[in-house]
């Protein structure tokens, strides 16, 4: 090659770099979205009340838009679809299950949003995993977060626009692969209408109605 050659090499290689640089730095402007590989975590979890406290059990698929959550006191577990915006609660005690939307708010503090406005503010360590802890902003609230590089939050808090605060803590992390049974009822438990909703010819509504995900 030529000294020309050699130099337009050179120009071109160092353009390459500039710009491959400025696409990593940009990449580091918001988390990602969801986790891109099987998850399972437990939480502590606390509420809007002074010393209310509890831990949470949360199974992620990966690419986020399945998670179970077992909530504390529950005598089973959700199962929130975002892909589709669908939530089934199953009763294992009763060996029933419902469906339905998704309620505004579920599992915020568990999932980001590409609405969210995102600053980076600095890195932690969370029950042993590295994460990058930033500041976030959405039409409905603001908080702080810290997320890892496979996109599991492993620490959250903040308020909504009604003031409400509340947050969550990974005590354990653990990656594994996750089977498909996890995010549905178990074979053999029979679907239902939610209580007040009537129930289908042939079935009825189960007793009780459980917490909120998230919620004691």
């Amino acid at each position: 090659m030529t000294r020309n050659g050699r130099s337009r090499g050179l120009t071109a290689g160092a353009a390459l770099a500039t710009t491959l640089a400025a696409t990593a730095a940009l990449a580091q402007e918001a988390p990602p979205l969801a986790p891109t590989r099987d998850a399972e975590l437990t939480y502590r979890a606390t509420g809007d009340q002074p010393g209310q406290t509890y831990t949470l059990h949360v199974d992620f698929k990966a690419g986020g838009q399945l998670l179970r959550v077992d909530p504390p006191g529950m005598p089973g577990y959700y199962v929130l679809d975002r892909a589709n915006r669908q939530m089934t609660e199953v009763l294992t005690r009763d060996h029933v299950y419902m469906q339905g939307p998704m309620p505004s708010g579920a599992a915020d503090y568990l999932s980001l949003s590409p609405d969210m406005h995102f600053t980076r503010i600095g890195s932690a360590t969370v029950a042993g995993q590295p994460c990058v802890v930033w500041q976030m902003q959405a039409t409905d609230g603001n908080g702080t977060g810290c997320v890892t590089a496979d996109g599991v939050i492993l620490r959250a808090s903040g308020s909504d626009v009604k003031g409400q605060k509340g947050g969550v803590d990974a005590l354990t992390v653990s990656y594994h692969p996750l089977p498909d049974s996890l995010f549905g009822p178990p074979p053999g438990f029979r679907r239902v209408s939610p209580p007040g909703q009537g129930a289908p010819p042939g079935q009825v509504a189960p007793p009780g109605q459980a917490a909120p995900p998230g919620q004691p």
